[in-house]
């Protein structure tokens, strides 16, 4: 069996799991429902002239005010970006918790 069709079968026991579990619309990601990423809007960089928060997801302006997701991107990689996503949350997470007496004031 190929890889593709592997998927495929993935797909299809996804679906019945789903619905079994009650889900009212399910999707098998083909056809009409697109799946794409949303990135970007509030970029991550160095400072408040050139992005919208830090390396951590914390906004340069407003300093106890975190963003996580891809919205910090500035741009999409080559591969499905969920791993990064929860590794750049966890890391704004940690650095939140490590310094929460002054963030929180």
């Amino acid at each position: 069996m190929t890889g593709t069709l592997r998927r495929c079968g993935t797909l299809e026991e996804g679906l019945k799991i789903a619905k079994a579990a009650g889900a009212k619309e399910v999707w098998s990601a083909r056809g009409n429902m697109p799946t794409i990423h949303l990135m970007g809007g509030t970029i991550m960089g160095t400072e408040a002239g050139n992005s919208v928060v830090n390396s951590y997801g914390q906004t340069h302006e407003i300093s106890n005010l975190y963003v996580a997701g891809p919205g910090i991107f500035a741009t999409s990689g080559a591969s499905n970006p969920t791993y990064t996503i929860f590794a750049l949350s966890l890391r704004g997470a940690e650095q939140l918790a490590a310094n929460w007496a002054t963030v929180a004031g």
